[in-house]
């Protein structure tokens, strides 16, 4: 046995292990790699050649010619509902609340780095439900890939998200997406905008002197002015974004169209390619 000074001693060298202390979800869902994201983009686009994003942390397809329009897609609140889903976990029939981009109001985790361990283990763990007419939105979104229309993700869905964000598209939306984009830029305060990130691409694989058509459906209007803002700079660029209605904290974007639900602006921008197209 040991006797009481051996205890103290023991005690002042060795650091007794508290549950839950200093754990963090970050070291159990790290971020991948480039190449590890590219090789898991590879995995969701089946074939073809994945690059390196040009200019901002992603992954996309090397189109086999220029495209004849572009779809920038945000993913949370548009293709899948983040708010809800996490606030399921305290509230069996979630309250609509002021804005869906305070995820963490009235819960019992507060502040932004609960809500990214609360994120990141529900999104690698396929606990974000799809939107309502998913399916119908992902026949949209295959039917522009048809059309040579290069359809991308542009998220700024957090750190550790990445794999689960992609299996969210391998169980929902197969075949639906060339590239994800993922700017870090929930705020659009940081210099690297969505508009900056799809503006990347597009001057990466359009033509020489070729028109670009473009569209971006956002629920937060700093990303979609931002786009028309960048992406407006192309020459003979045609541009255009949609916004769901939702109940927000951010004023109403006068230069969106506006839709009642995602599936009513996807196909709002379904019939804004068939227009421009056309011509």
């Amino acid at each position: 046995m040991f006797g009481s000074a051996s205890v103290i001693i023991l005690c002042m060298t060795k650091q007794l292990w508290v549950p839950g202390k200093n754990i963090e979800l970050h070291d159990e869902y790290p971020v991948p790699s480039s190449t590890e994201l590219q090789n898991k983009w590879l995995g969701y686009v089946g074939e073809g050649k994945v690059i390196e994003a040009p200019g901002v942390y992603g992954a996309v397809r090397m189109p086999d010619r220029p495209p004849r329009a572009y779809a920038s897609i945000d993913v949370c609140e548009i293709l899948r509902e983040t708010h809800r889903s996490m606030r399921k976990i305290e509230e069996p029939e979630p309250r609509v609340l002021s804005s869906i981009h305070r995820y963490a109001d009235g819960l019992s985790f507060n502040n932004s780095h609960d809500v990214a361990s609360v994120l990141q283990v529900m999104m690698t763990n396929a606990l974000i439900e799809p939107v309502p007419d998913i399916n119908e939105i992902a026949q949209i979104m295959k039917n522009w890939r048809e059309r040579d229309i290069y359809v991308f993700a542009n998220t700024s869905t957090l750190p550790g998200c990445e794999n689960g964000t992609i299996d969210f598209f391998s169980t929902y939306l197969p075949d639906c997406l060339d590239g994800i984009l993922l700017p870090r830029n929930h705020d659009g305060t940081l210099p690297l905008t969505k508009g900056h990130a799809a503006r990347n691409v597009m001057e990466a694989f359009r033509g020489t002197g070729e028109q670009v058509i473009a569209v971006h459906i956002d629920d937060t209007p700093h990303h979609n002015i931002a786009f028309r803002t960048q992406v407006g700079t192309i020459p003979n660029s045609k541009v255009a974004t949609f916004l769901p209605e939702y109940p927000t904290h951010y004023p109403v974007d006068a230069g969106s169209e506006l839709a009642s639900t995602p599936l009513g602006a996807f196909r709002a921008a379904d019939a804004f390619f068939d227009q421009a197209l056309a011509l």
